[in-house]
């Protein structure tokens, strides 16, 4: 290897090194503060750093009206599997609409279960979780339960009015707390800034509680 190669060599890989691992503590950092799970790479295992999707006792309801309860379990296909008992076969369930989990993440959602909902933005149908109940209310694009506590999908939140949905998450953004906070003033008729509130979370619970006062009336 002739020298002025290596001299290259070397003096772009250690730049590159460099970045490599200062955005592994950045994306570390966000799942400590802000309940963010980290991305991973192909290099480590996928159970290094994703939690495990758990089975929960709950409730299946279906296009036709008919409900099923047991042992529910979603993927990441959006497939909704249901079985009378834990550690029984699970079957694949057609034509879901909701799912209703007997657990919920209690940082997060104030009652004690979760409900989950197929919805279509843009032709692409995927589950959301509500995260605040109501005519006004909030959902995040996962199937993750209680498994990380105060985990939110910041990269794709809907804002339900009634029976519409709008992804308030700009597609450019730069900072999720500011989409957040803006939908809160557009919401809500507020003046907050980002200032207002430390984290992310703070968002959501300030519009959980201006959106309870105002389904309440």
């Amino acid at each position: 290897m002739s020298y002025p190669f290596k001299f290259i060599q070397n003096t772009m890989m250690k730049p590159l090194l460099s970045c490599f691992f200062c955005l592994i503590l950045i994306q570390e950092t966000e799942a400590q503060y802000w309940g963010k799970p980290p991305f991973y790479f192909k290099i480590a295992t996928k159970s290094t750093y994703k939690k495990k999707h758990k089975v929960i006792k709950g409730v299946i309801f279906m296009k036709n009206g008919k409900t099923l309860e047991g042992y529910i379990k979603l993927n990441t296909t959006n497939k909704v599997m249901i079985s009378v008992h834990k550690d029984s076969a699970f079957q694949i369930v057609q034509n879901v609409t909701q799912v209703r989990l007997y657990e919920a993440d209690t940082n997060l959602i104030s009652q004690n279960y979760t409900d989950y909902f197929y919805i279509g933005i843009n032709n692409r149908f995927a589950w959301y979780r509500k995260l605040i109940q109501g005519n006004i209310a909030l959902l995040d694009n996962t199937i993750y339960c209680n498994e990380i506590p105060n985990y939110v999908n910041f990269n794709k939140i809907l804002l339900q009015r009634d029976s519409t949905y709008k992804n308030i998450i700009s597609f450019w953004t730069w900072s999720y707390k500011t989409d957040l906070v803006r939908c809160l003033n557009m919401t809500f008729s507020t003046s907050f800034k980002n200032k207002d509130f430390k984290t992310k979370n703070d968002v959501i619970h300030q519009f959980r509680f201006l959106a309870n006062r105002l389904n309440s009336h």
